[in-house]
């Protein structure tokens, strides 16, 4: 009645309407009682008025993960890297009734820790809300006793508790579900589906609460004409997902069967509220729709509609990780010991005042300042400028930037005669970049310390998240410069680098959990955050032994920028 008064007080004759969720039962009533001044319904992720659809939630959440486990199988990475994983969830069900596990976590925002205990009633809802293409990766998570990804998610849930949320109002959603059929369910109804579905107890307990909640909610009673379906010649398009655990794709034709003007369509990977996500091909479907909405509209892009596949698991880079550890960490000492064995032959010839002199203050100052800028702007809730990582994103950038200018020759042409003197290259290189890890790293070490207070973590946490992409941007620095022999466009690359790794890193573990290893800023809560840092710390580390050596032997085409392939010079000038 409220919609139909909007609409007169608007002065429109027809209007259309668009529904989601709930609000397709209240768009259906609408239809129903004003069908002259209706000229067309969009229905997102629809119930039908007159089922009781909670009375139905166990076997649409069935159908929902019987979907995941179906495409799964059909999927070849999929089929290969979780060949049971419908076997494993049951598995997995059974060993969490007796007895659940109790796990250990924190809250990221008040730092206190709890005690969790998973029962199979909590585990299928933590699966539930979870994207249908991570479930198989948690569950064979969950089967090697990997919690990780369940832990990391609740204190992702404390911590979004704290941000504002999208505004949806509780009060409206109760008032429509409690005055329709949604909600109505029995205790026989629920006892008969707990026998027959095994995963029925969630869905259940669900109902229970809401139907408490409705028994307080000032609703009005449920309407005689309720249980009646719906005939109407409004026309109606019904949109459903594929993976949706409420508004399973039968529900999408149920209602458009109720119209003599009604289409139902499925968008494959598609979860609940497809066009709140704005996917180009139901968004096209609907433009149709509304264009003319007596003729059938043009779906055919659904039938390359296909979103990611399936989340490959991190356990699976692992042992890729370890081995590129391992070869990595010989390879660095294999240089090591050259190094050492090439400074005792040769007189240091050390310089330490003069590269100090050319390195400058200037990056410093500007660190100081951009760190400074970057806790004032702390408080508008920008991520990267959070207190806790505005040293792992300022300080590397400006430390990669400064590594770039130490080793421009062209910028500096006294390093020619290098060449000419007994000092050795190698002593510049290690002179420089000595200095440079001193003072960009003392200044995040001060900052380290000054902010342990307000973030609440640890100091090696702390010192963990900016070292590693210092030591990256430092030795990619050097090496751009040197290869490319122009520092501006090293600071541009490196500029670029940043940006894409600093905004990417999270989507990119979360879209692709085995890509783990290339995230830069991972966070310290995340899964593998210890080889994480490893690994990328030898990754830098190699990248500077990578300068040092292209430094050392060809020195000629460094220095002076000669074409062309150069001569081997003797062995002893090459060790180091």
């Amino acid at each position: 009645a409220d919609i139909e008064a909007l609409r007169r007080a608007l002065g429109y004759d027809q209007i259309n309407l668009y529904g989601v969720s709930y609000g397709t039962m209240l768009a259906q009533v609408v239809v129903r009682d004003y069908p002259d001044h209706i000229r067309s319904a969009v229905l997102d992720s629809a119930y039908p008025i007159w089922e009781y659809v909670f009375a139905d939630a166990p076997l649409s959440l069935a159908h929902y993960f019987d979907t995941i486990f179906t495409n799964c199988e059909q999927d070849g990475v999929c089929r290969l890297i979780y060949p049971d994983a419908r076997a494993v969830f049951a598995q997995i069900v059974d060993r969490v009734r007796q007895p659940p596990p109790v796990l250990a976590n924190f809250d990221p925002v008040t730092h206190e820790t709890f005690t969790v205990t998973l029962n199979h009633i909590d585990l299928t809802g933590w699966l539930v809300y979870s994207a249908p293409r991570r479930v198989p990766a948690l569950l064979y998570d969950l089967r090697d006793g990997d919690y990780t990804e369940l832990l990391v998610d609740q204190r992702t849930a404390l911590e979004n508790a704290h941000r504002p949320q999208w505004p949806l109002s509780e009060g409206m959603k109760l008032s429509v579900a409690c005055s329709l059929r949604l909600i109505q369910v029995t205790p026989q109804q629920m006892a008969e589906t707990n026998a027959k579905y095994s995963l029925a107890e969630w869905a259940n307990r669900d109902s229970t609460t809401n139907l408490a909640v409705c028994a307080q909610w000032p609703a009005r009673e449920v309407d005689a004409r309720d249980a009646e379906p719906l005939h109407t010649d409004v026309p109606l398009l019904v949109i459903g997902g594929e993976y949706d655990p409420g508004s399973p794709p039968r529900y999408a034709e149920t209602v458009a069967a109720a119209s003599t003007h009604g289409y139902a369509f499925s968008v494959p990977t598609a979860g609940h509220g497809v066009l709140v996500v704005a996917d180009p091909c139901a968004n096209g479907i609907v433009y149709s729709f509304l264009h003319d909405p007596l003729r059938q509209p043009d779906s055919s892009c659904l039938s390359h509609t296909r979103g990611a596949g399936f989340v490959v698991r991190a356990a699976i880079s692992r042992p890729v990780v370890l081995v590129l550890v391992a070869m990595l960490s010989a390879a660095l000492a294999w240089s090591a010991w050259r190094g050492a064995k090439y400074a005792r032959r040769h007189e240091p010839g050390l310089a330490w005042r003069i590269s100090l002199r050319l390195l400058g203050w200037w990056p410093v100052a500007a660190g100081v300042g951009a760190v400074a800028a970057a806790w004032l702007l702390g408080p508008l809730g920008i991520a990267p400028l959070e207190p806790r990582r505005v040293l792992e994103t300022i300080v590397p950038l400006l430390a990669g930037v400064h590594a770039a200018f130490l080793f421009s020759p062209e910028d500096e042409p006294g390093l020619e005669v290098t060449l000419a003197c007994p000092r050795p290259l190698a002593w510049t290189i290690l002179e420089r970049l000595a200095w440079l890890l001193a003072l960009q790293g003392g200044l995040a070490v001060i900052g380290s310390v000054v902010m342990l207070n307000v973030t609440g973590e640890t100091l090696s946490v702390t010192l963990s998240r900016w070292i590693v992409p210092l030591l990256f941007f430092v030795g990619l620095g050097v090496c751009l410069t040197l290869m490319t022999r122009q520092a501006v466009m090293s600071v541009g690359l490196i500029t670029v680098l940043w940006c894409g790794l600093m905004l990417a890193s999270e989507v990119l573990v979360k879209q692709w959990p085995f890509l783990w290893p290339l995230a830069l800023y991972l966070q310290p809560d995340q899964p593998d955050y210890g080889p994480n840092r490893i690994f990328l710390i030898l990754i830098g580390l190699w990248l500077i032994r990578l300068a040092a050596t292209y430094f050392i032997r060809d020195e000629e085409r460094v220095l002076l920028g000669r074409r062309g392939k150069s001569k081997r010079r003797p062995r002893a000038q090459q060790e180091g």
